[in-house]
């Protein structure tokens, strides 16, 4: 570990170690500059997290896991450049469906909605998706109108009982939030970036990456170790105009001439700024965004499905490994929902849930890790409320010495993984560039 004393003044210095931060200090350090990275929690990779399911050799993410590589490019040459791969998720086997107080089973919920009624809603979503631009980020123009709670947008376009149930389950897995809470425009910029295909996003052929999210980032993070400072929560950060000083919770002071800010937006108010941050990004940080998915990881007996969606309860869950055991073999599943319905270390709040899918399976274990308790998330992914779209098209990359990066805040797929990366590597060439003219 190199010498990183306080006295010393770094060319930048990387606030927060998930994806964006690790590959914009990564960049940095690649364009010759000296670089420290802070990271609150004892591990690298922010709100990536990639474990084994105890007592298994089955790979899990127990946070952010799916992918589209025919869209998610920074990703793409992530994983290409650290030796891993994706892998589809696996569609051989039953489906289940629970909508409008109905089960049903196969590929698609055609046994509980009739198809040609959810066309005719599915047009509507074009309709509405046709003005948003998803290049352009939330810096919208004649989309107001859809900076409404998604409740009340599904009131607004009038869908049957079973097709409104359909949506609220699938604009979860966009938003991973209650559907009073997130702003329709939100879910509908999502599927304008799925080619303004509201049932390609339904049903997208999605992958994982096989070393796991997080092992794909601790490969970056182990590529720039030297750099890197586990255990150290910023609590003030200071732009003097000739340096940047940077405080944390262990009372140590380190220094630099320009600040990459990777931390989780809802997280942001346990730092100090001096000067304060500009106002569109205060207002967001004091109301913080309502991501608030859990995710929980089960070993189930008896599983006869490789997927369900419903709503309410568990609203997806997915079968991504098996094990055999002395008295069987054991299905490893991920579930989805929200809370009071779902936590990380509740066996019977599973069970229930799989009863109400009528899954027929026995949970014997759970494992997660609970993201809206850890004080360095505060939540899931980015699901805006409504009216915060202007304010975040209005924060500023940059405001004196402090860059800002993160999935947060990225212009284009906002809230993914290939977003942390595109806007970490874009503000690295940003500071990069400013370090440059100022030592030329």
């Amino acid at each position: 570990m190199p010498d990183m004393s306080e006295a010393e003044l770094h060319d930048a210095i990387v606030i927060g170690a998930g994806f964006a931060g690790l590959v914009a200090a990564r960049d940095l350090i690649e364009a010759g500059h000296k670089v420290l990275v802070l990271e609150a929690r004892d591990r690298a990779g922010g709100r990536t997290y990639t474990s084994t399911f105890p007592g298994t050799d089955v790979v899990i993410d127990l946070g952010a896991e799916w992918f589209d590589p025919q869209r998610h490019h920074f990703m793409a040459a992530e994983v290409n450049r650290y030796g891993g791969r994706f892998v589809e998720a696996d569609k051989d086997g039953a489906n289940r469906w629970y909508l409008d107080g109905r089960h049903g089973e196969g590929e698609e919920p055609d046994s509980l909605v009739d198809m040609a009624e959810l066309e005719t809603v599915l047009d509507q979503l074009k309709a509405d998706v046709a003005p948003v631009v998803f290049a352009k980020g939330f810096d919208q123009v004649n989309t107001a109108e859809l900076d409404i709670p998604f409740s009340e947008y599904l009131d607004k376009i009038g869908a049957p009982p079973a097709i409104a149930d359909l949506l609220r389950a699938q604009s979860y897995t966009l938003t991973g939030a209650l559907p009073e809470e997130f702003s329709a425009l939100v879910y509908l910029r999502e599927i304008a970036g799925f080619d303004n295909d509201p049932a390609y996003s339904f049903f997208a052929s999605l992958a994982r990456v096989d070393i796991g999210s997080g092992g794909l980032a601790q490969r970056v993070a182990d590529e720039i170790s030297d750099h890197i400072r586990l255990g150290e929560p910023v609590t003030a950060v200071t732009d003097s105009g000739d340096r940047v000083d940077v405080v944390t919770a262990a009372g140590q002071t380190y220094s630099a001439r320009r600040v990459v800010l990777a931390a989780p937006l809802n997280t942001l108010g346990d730092i100090t700024f001096t000067p304060a941050v500009p106002a569109p990004l205060a207002r967001l940080v004091r109301q913080g965004h309502t991501g608030r998915c859990i995710k929980v990881w089960s070993k189930l007996a008896g599983l006869e499905y490789v997927f369900a969606m419903g709503w309410p309860g568990i609203v997806e869950c997915t079968v991504i490994g098996e094990v055999s055991e002395r008295n069987g073999k054991r299905s490893i599943m991920a579930s989805f929902g929200l809370a009071p319905d779902l936590a990380v270390d509740r066996v019977d709040l599973v069970q229930a849930g799989l009863d109400r899918l009528e899954l027929g399976a026995t949970v014997e274990e759970v494992y997660g890790h609970d993201w809206i308790g850890d004080p360095f998330s505060k939540g899931t992914w980015l699901a805006l409320r409504p009216g915060q779209a202007p304010d975040l098209a209005a924060v500023e990359s940059n405001w004196g010495a402090i860059y800002l990066a993160g999935a947060d805040f990225a212009g284009v797929w906002s809230g993914w993984v290939d977003g942390a990366i595109q806007s970490g590597r874009e503000t690295a060439a940003a500071v990069d560039a400013a370090l440059t003219a100022t030592q030329a």
